[in-house]
């Protein structure tokens, strides 16, 4: 294994990684280093990685404080690690952020689209990322200019369905779906699940985190935590109070977990992801995800002329303007 290999799997083991993403982070590698740098297998370049280490933490801390969700963070620092790369092999020179121009850049860019073939969303991904970090050094007086600025990026066409949510039929169905299971603790566990995020609005991840404590019974409200711990507190209605209410008895206690696997442990995010696109497959709505159970919450509140920064509110939105996509039909 050639050093750049060695200093590189050091980063794939930092916290904010995750693997999926490392795989990711691996073949950009694999790639740079098969069309630049293993024409001449004699000539090793040295990577002082150090220099970009001195900042993934508080570049990682400053994105949370800016309202980034954890999946956000990890593109992030993939895209600009897999930069530092490109930029320290194609120049034979140690990473030092002052010393990119918009030159670099562009060059960056041109090679992704022309040469990797990589799509104008993704580019555009990775062109923002490295956007956030520049401004992450200019405000931290580390560098005193962000090459970013002035740099045209691709265009990408806006592909949202007219809707992303489900309609009273398509919601009537998936839980007729759900309702049809067999096995009676499943069935209780997986209303529960469902009923969290239409009823809600939670997130895969917040149902994941939930525990029995966040349940304030005679109050009617459910406290909901996000990746980042921040808090917000939702009223339960009849429907998943019920779901709550008849899951009880099919758990040992009420502490810990709520939404539990088959081990009696806390479920993934991965099992819930599976267990909802699975029911949609079954009934023909293949084009949804859970993600789109969440949607459902956000647009009845909308159609129930809910105030649209109540509805930002209690579905955890960190700008308005994400709700505000909620509003067109």
């Amino acid at each position: 294994m050639i050093k750049q290999e060695r200093q590189w799997l050091l980063f794939l083991f930092h916290p904010s990684i995750e693997i999926y993403l490392a795989c990711q982070m691996m073949n950009e590698l694999c790639f740079i280093f098969s069309t630049r740098i293993i024409k001449d297998t004699s000539e090793v370049i040295t990577m002082d990685f150090s220099v970009f280490g001195d900042f993934i933490d508080e570049f990682c801390k400053w994105l949370a404080e800016t309202g980034r969700k954890q999946r956000t963070i990890d593109e992030y620092l993939a895209a600009v690690l897999i930069f530092y790369t490109w930029f320290s092999c194609k120049y034979k020179m140690n990473f030092r952020p002052d010393q990119v121009m918009s030159k670099h850049i562009i060059e960056w860019q041109n090679e992704m689209l022309q040469l990797e073939k990589l799509s104008p969303s993704t580019v555009y991904k990775r062109m923002a990322s490295l956007k956030s970090y520049w401004n992450f050094l200019v405000e931290n007086n580390i560098v005193d200019h962000n090459p970013l600025l002035g740099v045209e990026v691709p265009k990408v066409q806006s592909h949202h369905p007219s809707h992303s949510w489900l309609t009273t039929e398509e919601e009537k169905k998936l839980l007729e779906r759900v309702k049809s299971e067999k096995n009676s603790w499943k069935r209780h566990r997986n209303l529960c699940i469902v009923h969290l995020m239409i009823e809600a609005g939670f997130t895969v991840s917040e149902i994941v985190q939930l525990d029995w404590d966040q349940i304030f019974w005679e109050d009617g409200l459910i406290q909901i935590k996000n990746e980042h711990q921040l808090t917000r507190t939702v009223p339960m209605n009849e429907l998943l109070t019920q779901s709550l209410t008849e899951w009880i008895p099919y758990v040992k206690k009420q502490e810990g977990p709520v939404i539990l696997s088959q081990l009696n442990e806390r479920m993934t995010r991965q099992g819930i992801h599976y267990l909802i696109k699975k029911f949609f497959q079954d009934i023909g709505l293949d084009q949804y995800s859970a993600h789109t159970l969440r949607h459902t919450f956000c647009r009845r509140l909308i159609e129930a002329n809910l105030d649209l920064k109540e509805v930002s509110k209690l579905a955890g939105h960190a700008s308005i303007e994400t709700t505000k996509r909620y509003l067109n039909a």
